[in-house]
């Protein structure tokens, strides 16, 4: 018998931070033991505390898709705990209806961890499977995440209500992104396909354009490669992410920084930079962090040029991540819950 969602569901209803941190708990593999005794509906746990040295053990009984009673040798004792919250979690995540009776589960150290992405979760279309919210495909993503309240305008935005696609700049950048690619192709880069990349809380994800499997050779091109940082001399390119300004569609890319108006570029030390308030910018650090890639190569096409600008993982934008969980459970699930 598998474990039904609506136990930790019920558990963790309305106490969001509860949910949250049974989340990091499960993912971050502190659920040590795990037994169920589907005969009594009895459950039986192991779950790591923060500190390295210290575990909890938990109980659990069943009945009726909720949570009768449970216990846990932590300081909450027999109140609401992240650590009855994550055994449930971790129980419907990982039993399965095969399971038998006092089953032990417990996740090998040995295990290396893998990030994957939808693609590779979902190899062929599958109707009944709602892909889970891809924040940092949208480059406003960030900046909704800092406003205090969720409109619904913002809220049909980011469940892509609205349909862009036959606005020109959008229509212009999908037309054009894969000679953006082919045109980096040419300078002898190899790049595969990659999808929806998920990061562990299972909340948010980025969609690289691109994952690099063989560098460009700029050297006999002046003026192509452009680094944001020094550290990025040092370090190839692993993912790619494609941008075709429509704003300088007819102009050479040096060109648009200098005349067109909050264009995302700027020259300085002699290379073009993306700015770091820009979208874009957050848009890719995001990417970076989510797929665990040190370096990517943005590349800005337009008909009668190319620039790549090679970027680093910059260590303090990591703060963003929390404020894009906390915006996820704290104001976009709350709103969506109430559809």
């Amino acid at each position: 018998m598998a474990i039904s969602l609506r136990y930790w569901a019920s558990y963790t209803e309305g106490r969001v931070k509860l949910q949250r941190r049974s989340e990091n708990s499960v993912s971050s593999d502190h659920v040590l033991k795990f037994v169920f005794d589907e005969e009594n509906q009895y459950i039986t746990g192991v779950v790591q505390a923060s500190m390295r040295n210290v575990a909890y053990k938990v109980t659990i009984e069943l009945d009726d898709d909720t949570v009768k009673r449970s216990t846990c040798e932590c300081v909450m004792r027999d109140y609401y705990c992240h650590h009855v919250a994550a055994v449930l979690l971790f129980g419907y995540k990982n039993v399965s209806k095969t399971d038998i009776r006092c089953s032990w589960l417990k996740r090998p150290k040995s295990q290396p961890k893998k990030i994957e992405t939808i693609d590779e979760m979902y190899p062929s279309p599958n109707p009944t499977y709602s892909a889970p919210l891809d924040p940092l495909s949208r480059s406003s993503f960030l900046k909704a995440a800092r406003r205090k309240r969720m409109s619904k305008s913002l809220l049909k935005r980011l469940l892509s209500a609205y349909n862009l696609e036959r606005c020109p700049a959008i229509s212009w950048g999908i037309t054009n992104e894969r000679a953006a690619i082919d045109s980096y192709i040419l300078l002898g880069a190899s790049v595969e396909e990659t999808g929806v990349w998920l990061h562990e809380s299972g909340a948010i994800g980025a969609s690289p354009d691109g994952i690099v499997t063989h560098q460009p050779h700029c050297s006999g091109h002046t003026g192509i490669l452009h680094f944001q940082t020094e550290a990025a001399k040092y370090l190839e390119a692993e993912l790619i992410e494609v941008k075709c300004p429509y704003s300088a569609k007819d102009m050479k890319i040096k060109d648009a920084v200098e005349t067109v108006p909050g264009f995302f570029l700027e020259t300085a030390d002699g290379y073009l930079h993306l700015k770091e308030d820009s979208d874009y910018y957050h848009q890719i650090q995001g990417q970076l962090y989510i797929t665990k890639k040190k370096c990517c190569d943005l590349i800005v096409w337009t008909p009668t040029d190319l620039a790549i600008i090679r970027m680093v993982k910059d260590i303090n934008w990591s703060a963003n991540i929390e404020k894009l969980i906390d915006f996820y459970f704290e104001k976009f699930i709350p709103e969506v819950n109430k559809k």
